[in-house]
């Protein structure tokens, strides 16, 4: 069963009773409720996605990183051009 409202969604498990008492013992010696005790549980069992990025993903190739070597291949390439022709 699955009800959802304002950012929650109400899910019903059905748990083996060993693990039943085991869940409700925690969450009692926490002072927590035993669903807080199983949202805990299951955001750290799935944690959100992180965000993609494309830093680091691929090699520059060569000896020296494109990073460090930016100013090199700047001045190779516009060595024997006039501003014009840029």
């Amino acid at each position: 069963m699955s009800v959802h409202w304002e950012g929650m969604t109400r899910i019903t498990i059905e748990l083996p009773d060993d693990l039943a008492d085991r869940v409700n013992t925690a969450a009692t010696e926490r002072s927590l409720a035993p669903a807080e005790l199983a949202r805990e549980a299951l955001a750290k069992q799935f944690p959100p996605p992180r965000p993609l990025t494309f830093i680091g993903i691929g090699a520059s190739g060569g000896e020296k990183a494109t990073s460090e070597g930016h100013k090199e291949t700047r001045r190779a390439h516009f060595a024997n051009k006039a501003a014009s022709d840029v």
